[in-house]
């Protein structure tokens, strides 16, 4: 269980730090830590009271209206509302930890002074859709790693283990032993795997805070349209609806499907969710400066050339232009990507 812990804080902070170095966010590895800390702490303290509260609610509500009605268990109609809570409840939670107390404008941060000693630990500069997109993939696996660790330790302590699976004194050979032994013992890596490379908390997280940097951009495509976190109930709805969707699904099929199909649906649903934020990441790149090349004297370059330094003028370069998708911008790519134009369609020759 210990291990499986530290493999999950690892293999979170191997990811964090692959997305920020390949795509040079400006964002520091301390900073990312301190949004891992709230997952861990604040946002699972949270979604385990909002968690009671709903299933409170909703076994009361269901039992009422089974009351007196013979054939009809309320059990079998509160799992489809149970598991939506469940994705409200946590989804919310991490995306109000990933927004509590951050400023995206640093002058406007400068502007307030000094903050209470309350409020002080709270206060956090993003600077950069894609930063906010790692600050939510940050707490997701703060929460994971907490997550992990009550299942793994109670799968330790209340798990059958080698006595459980082949006691002695009841016909089992050594041989036999043995191989129920490296048996549990593979079981007990799968879930592991499943539980941290597979597990859909990061990407959600990342997902819900990608759309609310994609609701911060400015018309001329600027980011960000406001000082610090503050979003209407419509916007954070907007946001949140396509992670809590996919949350509530996943927790519902594993529980009903049967164990052959349901072992499969971390696959489908992790690779759904990197497919999602594979698109918003790409989105959320920074302008970039495009140049303007006017040639001087001799032919015009041929398409894939490169005008020579000597050939060109006058370069301006708009500032409001978005930018062009490519691989290199993008850590979850790798196949081509069509470039763009200034005006965000896919341009078929370079422009000169």
């Amino acid at each position: 269980a210990g291990a499986g812990v530290a493999f999950s804080a690892a293999f979170g902070a191997l990811l964090l730090a692959s997305w920020r170095c390949s795509s040079k966010v400006a964002v520091r590895s301390g900073q990312l830590s301190h949004f891992a800390l709230r997952g861990a702490v604040v946002a699972s303290f949270m979604a385990l009271v909002l968690e009671l509260v709903g299933f409170i609610a909703i076994q009361k509500s269901y039992a009422a209206l089974a009351h007196g009605k013979p054939g009809v268990d309320p059990s079998a109609w509160v799992l489809v509302p149970l598991m939506l809570v469940v994705g409200v409840s946590e989804e919310a939670s991490k995306i109000f930890c990933a927004l509590f107390g951050v400023w995206f404008s640093a002058s406007a941060l400068r502007a307030t002074g000094a903050p209470g000693v309350c409020f002080k630990p709270w206060r956090a500069l993003v600077e950069g859709p894609r930063a906010l997109i790692l600050a939510g993939a940050g707490v997701g696996f703060g929460f994971m790693v907490l997550e992990n660790a009550s299942y793994l330790i109670s799968a330790a302590v209340e798990g059958p283990g080698e006595e459980g699976v082949a006691p002695k004194g009841q016909g089992h050979s050594e041989e036999q032993r043995a191989t129920l032994s490296t048996g549990l013992e593979i079981f007990r890596m799968f879930t592991l795997l499943i539980r941290t490379i597979f597990n859909l908390h990061p990407w959600a997280a990342a997902l819900t805070a990608a759309r609310l940097a994609r609701l911060m951009r400015k018309t001329g495509g600027g980011w960000p349209d406001r000082d610090f976190a503050s979003f209407a109930f419509r916007e954070c709805a907007w946001a949140l609806w396509p992670s809590v969707l996919l949350h509530a699904l996943y927790d519902l099929l594993v529980m009903i499907l049967p164990p052959a199909p349901g072992i499969l649906m971390p696959f489908v649903f992790v690779l759904v969710l990197r497919t999602m934020l594979s698109a918003e990441w790409c989105d959320a790149a920074p302008p970039r400066e495009a140049q303007v090349v006017r040639v001087v004297d001799g032919p015009a370059p041929d398409e894939g050339q490169v005008a020579s330094p000597g050939a060109v003028e006058g370069a301006q370069a708009p500032t409001d232009a978005p930018a062009a998708r490519t691989p290199s911008d993008d850590p979850f790519l790798t196949g081509a990507v069509p470039e763009r134009g200034p005006d965000g369609r896919p341009s078929s020759s370079p422009g000169a």
